[in-house]
């Protein structure tokens, strides 16, 4: 099992640290030989991936994910999905992650959309610079950018 946790340090600063949610990677099995039913390839394994309710709104404590072992009941269950066709040996642990959230989360990823560094860099600009693009409305930020630190463990 691989366990995710989503840890808040706001303004960069980890002393300040609070968990935010979790979610946990299941082995399921390993494929034998192709399935053509699921055109799986032979050795590949298949996992369940639960994305666990933010504790915000209502979802478990980090003590209760480990107390549960990971296994907690479907009302603590946010997003739940199954994924197959990861071959270990060629990919890692972030290549599984990365399709299991994209399955759970695919209809709600539609509006997120790629940055290039220059294009950070104009964001970026821009955020510094109030009303030198608008005609003078200004829009309150911060200097430090909020780290979202993510804790896996295997």
């Amino acid at each position: 099992m691989v366990v995710v946790k989503l840890y808040m340090w706001p303004e960069g600063d980890p002393t300040r640290e609070h968990f935010i949610a979790a979610g946990t990677l299941d082995l399921l099995g390993i494929v034998a030989e192709r399935d053509d039913a699921t055109d799986l390839p032979p050795r590949s394994r298949f996992y369940r991936f639960r994305a666990f309710k933010g504790v915000h709104f209502g979802g478990p404590t980090m003590e209760a994910i480990r107390a549960a072992r990971g296994q907690l009941p479907s009302r603590d269950v946010w997003r739940q999905c199954f994924i197959g066709g990861h071959l270990p040996h060629s990919r890692g642990v972030w290549d599984v992650l990365g399709g299991a959230i994209r399955e759970c989360l695919s209809q709600r990823l539609a509006p997120y959309r790629r940055l290039l560094q220059a294009d950070v860099e104009h964001l970026r600009f821009r955020q510094a610079q109030p009303g030198l693009f608008t005609s003078g409305a200004s829009t309150s930020h911060s200097s430090h950018p909020t780290t979202l630190y993510v804790h896996t463990q295997s």
